[in-house]
């Protein structure tokens, strides 16, 4: 039986989507003002008939290119920001990138050595910033996500995901530990059998 998929992304047995987001739009914000801005010089030059670049064109076609850039590079700046994908699980950290090519990186809890948190004046007001991940056997950042909406609830719960991971961990070693002492005593005691047997033999051999 395959493993459920979401978001293109196959998850492990048992593994759950805690949280998924994209970008926050501001982080492309003069990309939406340069196209709004665009649309709006076409719609005007239309509109008053006026030559606004003073090229001897008619106010239709500063309409069809002004308009139409503002158009298209606003349904690209839209797809670039849906393009890029954030996704937090009970066991990883995944980062999906591209529409057409797309390359993923994924992190394991525990594998996380530290994280790192980027925000500007601006950022700092809108909550959202430049969310970065260090791994263990890596150099540098293994993730770098830029635009994280509400970044400071979301490195909690990747915190939060680490020290469960952690708990999950020391369990495991003292489960380990108690299966190693038990295992210790019951040789010992294994060990007494055989030498009260021993002694029974040989008590059993002197009587005769």
């Amino acid at each position: 039986m395959s493993n459920e998929s979401i978001y293109g992304i196959d998850m492990i047995k048992g593994e759950e989507i805690v949280d998924s987001f994209h970008p926050l739009f501001l982080r492309f914000f003069w990309h939406y003002i340069i196209s709004l801005l665009l649309i709006a010089l076409g719609i005007l030059a239309y509109y008053y008939e006026y030559d606004i670049l003073g090229l001897s064109l008619e106010p239709f076609v500063y309409l069809l290119y002004l308009s139409g850039a503002g158009i298209v590079w606003l349904i690209l700046t839209i797809i670039a920001n849906k393009a890029e994908l954030f996704v937090i699980t009970t066991h990883r950290l995944i980062y999906k990138k591209g529409l057409f090519n797309i390359n993923t990186l994924d992190v394991d809890v525990d594998k996380i050595q530290n994280t790192k948190v980027h925000q500007s004046l601006i950022e700092r007001i809108f909550n959202y910033g430049t969310f970065s991940v260090d791994t263990s056997g890596s150099e540098g950042y293994e993730i770098v996500f830029s635009g994280m909406p509400s970044i400071s609830r979301k490195r909690a719960i990747v915190k939060s995901l680490i020290e469960q991971d952690l708990d999950a961990v020391k369990e495991r070693k003292k489960r380990v530990e108690v299966e190693k002492k038990l295992e210790s005593k019951e040789k010992v005691l294994d060990k007494l059998k055989k030498d009260i047997k021993d002694l029974e033999v040989v008590i059993t051999k002197e009587k005769k």
